[in-house]
C-alpha cells in the first residue's frame, strides 16, 4: 500500500495520478470505476473521501472543477467517463448531458427489407434534434455494421455514407448545424464503447464492448 506524499497536497495528487492513469491506459475515456480501483489499490483513502477533504460534495464536482478534465456522463450522476481537456477543450468548462440510450426521439417508422445492397433492415430512424440525438444515431449505425461484417473494419467512410442513405442528409451538415467545433472523429470519441484508430492513414472504428452491452 502507497502513502502520498506529504510535500504534495492529497487533491492535487488525486489529479495528477488520474491524469497519469489516462494516458497509460491508451483509451480516450476512462470509467470513473476503473480509476477508482486504481486509486485503491494504491492509497489508503478513497477518491471521494480527498474531494470531501477538498470542500466538494462528490467526486465528479471535484474532477470536473479542476478544468484539467472532461467528462462525459451517463444516466447515473455517480458513474461517468473521464478524458483529457487537452483531448476534448469544448469540455473543459462544462459536462456534457448524459448520455440516455433509451430515451431518444423517435420517428414511427422503420427501414425495411430490401433487395438492394446498401439496404439497413435493422436500423431504426430517429428524430435529430440534439448532439444527444445524433451521437445515438452514430452508435446505432456502428453497432448495425458490425454486426453484419464483425469481420471487416468499419471506416469513417462507410459510416458516413450509411447516415446519408438512412437521414437523407450529408453527416456534415448536421456536425456543421449542433457541434460545430467538433470533427466527426472527435464526436465519435465522446461516445462510450466507440474507440477510433488510425491504421495505414485510414481511421477505423470498433466497439470496445460487445454490441448491445452499454456502460453502467
Amino acid at each position: 500500500m502507497y502513502h502520498y506524499d506529504d510535500n504534495i497536497c492529497l487533491s492535487q495528487q488525486l489529479l495528477n495520478e488520474l491524469e497519469r492513469y489516462i494516458k497509460i491506459s491508451h483509451h480516450t475515456w476512462i470509467s470513473v470505476s476503473q480509476f477508482k480501483d486504481f486509486w485503491d489499490y494504491k492509497y489508503n483513502i478513497s477518491p471521494e473521501e480527498v474531494a470531501n477533504s477538498a470542500g466538494y460534495t462528490d467526486l465528479r464536482k471535484f474532477i470536473h472543477s479542476s478544468g484539467r478534465f472532461a467528462i462525459y456522463g451517463t444516466s447515473e450522476h455517480e458513474n461517468f467517463y473521464i478524458s483529457l481537456a487537452s483531448v476534448f477543450p469544448h469540455c473543459r468548462n462544462y459536462a456534457p448531458k448524459p448520455y440516455k440510450r433509451n430515451k431518444r426521439r423517435l420517428i414511427k417508422k422503420k427501414v425495411h427489407k430490401s433487395s438492394q445492397a446498401n439496404s439497413t433492415p435493422h436500423l431504426t430512424i430517429h428524430e435529430i434534434k440534439s448532439v444527444e440525438d445524433f451521437q445515438a444515431a452514430l452508435r446505432e449505425i456502428i453497432e448495425m455494421k458490425i454486426t453484419q461484417n464483425p469481420t471487416v473494419s468499419l471506416t469513417i467512410e462507410v459510416v458516413s455514407n450509411q447516415f446519408y442513405q438512412s437521414y437523407k442528409k450529408p453527416i456534415r451538415v448536421v456536425i456543421k448545424n449542433l457541434c460545430p467545433q467538433l470533427k466527426l472523429i472527435d464526436l465519435l470519441r465522446t461516445i462510450p464503447d466507440i474507440e477510433v484508430n488510425q491504421v495505414d492513414h485510414k481511421w477505423k472504428i470498433s466497439l470496445s464492448k460487445p454490441v448491445g452491452k452499454s456502460p453502467v
